[in-house]
């Protein structure tokens, strides 16, 4: 019998730009709570990683890394990995509500996270 296995491919990593990651704290955020993979990152002043906001006054309007896989934070804090560096598919990344692609791009180019 012949076994077959089902390949999902993924819509994240656009290239072979070095991808650098890095384990990650996530902090409990009971609104935003479920994240998906390539949801972008800032870290707050405490170490934890939280998602950006344009609007934030602090740490939030600042880009720190791409999520690397699905989490759920609405009970806890999760460590998870993100990636510092790489070349990512802009459709496939995560914004908080009222946040865009647009309102990151240049963040993202300057740590190295390069959007196709």
């Amino acid at each position: 019998m012949l076994e077959t296995t089902k390949l999902d491919f993924d819509n994240l990593i656009a290239g072979v730009y070095p991808r650098a990651d890095k384990a990650i704290t996530v902090e409990k955020d009971t609104v935003n709570g479920v994240m998906k993979k390539g949801t972008v990152l800032s870290i707050k002043a405490n170490g934890k990683c939280a998602m950006v906001d344009k609007s934030d006054a602090g740490d939030l309007k600042e880009v720190y890394c791409i999520l690397a896989e699905d989490i759920n934070v609405t009970a806890s804090d999760i460590t998870s990995f993100g990636y510092l560096t790489g070349d990512f598919f802009g459709e496939a990344l995560v914004f908080k509500t009222g946040n865009t692609l647009e309102d990151f791009k240049i963040k993202l180019r300057n740590k190295s996270i390069f959007v196709r």
